[in-house]
Formats: structure tokens, sequence, C-alpha cells
């Protein structure tokens, strides 16, 4: 299994939680744009039977003042 994420906090939590299970999850940081060079690093680009994705925001980004987004809270606005 490979696991991408751009949210270093959100990777970290995720390998924490799936720890049992490290040696068949690689954890990737970066964009799902780079799906393509990924699978092709790790010898699976044209063999993947399915894939599931997360793509939108978490409430733990949107309930923290300093990520940037958050509704509820004063803090820095990140335009990205």
């Amino acid at each position: 299994y490979i696991a991408f994420d751009q949210d270093q906090h959100a990777l970290q939590i995720a390998k924490q939680r799936l720890e049992e299970f490290q040696n068949r999850v690689d954890f990737v940081y970066g964009n799902f744009r780079n799906m393509k060079p990924v699978f092709e690093s790790k010898k699976v680009y044209g063999h993947v039977d399915g894939m599931l994705l997360d793509i939108g925001v978490s409430s733990m980004q949107l309930d923290s003042a300093d990520r940037g987004f958050s509704f509820r809270f004063d803090g820095p606005l990140d335009m990205r």
C-alpha cells in the first residue's frame, strides 16, 4: 500500500495509527499529482488494482488556527 499526504502532520498521525502495518505501507510526503513518478519508482505503475482517495480538507486542519484556513479561529491566512 502507498499512502500520500502533503500534510506532514497528518502523515505522521497515519504512521502512528498504522504502525502495526508499517512493513506493508509506504508513506509518501507529497501531492496526488506525483502519483505516476512515485508508482514508477516503486515499480507498481500499471499494476494498481484500486485506489482510495481522500482529497478533502480534514476537520483537524480547519480547527487549527496556525494551519492557515480555520473558519473558527483567528490566524494567518494561507492562500496557496
